[in-house]
């Protein structure tokens, strides 16, 4: 981060000045606590209590890029743990409709993406429906096991379809009481 006059935060950290043309250098600052779009967690947590949930990520000891707390109860999705980058993963495309991720892991692991968390989004791994689980409260994330998978994340309003429905069967018996006067 580059900021015109210096900045005192505890999260961010000051690396040096910035020559800008001016008599007074800006400050060029690391923010640590930076977590990428997505990511691979090859540790998890299950927690169904959003205090809980926030306490953990508030702790300076959580690993923010490590771990997940995933909204459910444990048991009800596979635990991951290990020590170790788990994997890497990329955006290969995104619209406001649809995300695309190319992931390649090393072991079992949870797939993050930091976009919100909507029941409506749906996803498929590896062209095979897998659940987007809630993620560290308001994220979302897929289970994968080891190796390159492809994961997409589609948006489908549940009440899209129904709607379209009602309004086609409204515009013909307006057309059928129209055409009958």
């Amino acid at each position: 981060i580059i900021r015109p006059t210096p900045v005192n935060s505890f999260v961010d950290r000051l690396l040096g000045d910035v020559v800008n043309g001016s008599s007074m250098p800006s400050k060029l600052y690391e923010d640590s606590c930076f977590v990428p779009r997505t990511f691979v967690a090859g540790n998890s947590l299950f927690s169904t209590n959003s205090g809980e949930t926030i306490n953990h990520l508030a702790s300076p000891e959580f690993d923010a890029t490590g771990t997940v707390i995933l909204a459910s109860a444990a048991g009800s999705a596979p635990a991951v743990s290990g020590s170790g980058p788990a994997g890497h993963v990329e955006i290969v495309h995104r619209d406001p409709n649809s995300v695309t991720l190319r992931a390649q892991l090393a072991r079992p692991a949870y797939v993050v993406l930091l976009d919100r968390y909507d029941p409506d989004w749906q996803a498929t791994l590896d062209g095979h429906s897998a659940p987007a689980i809630r993620a560290d409260q308001i994220f979302r994330a897929v289970y994968a096991g080891a190796g390159a998978h492809e994961i997409r994340y589609n948006y489908r309003q549940s009440g899209f379809h129904v709607g379209i429905v009602i309004s086609c069967l409204t515009l013909m018996a307006m057309a059928v009481v129209y055409f009958k006067r």
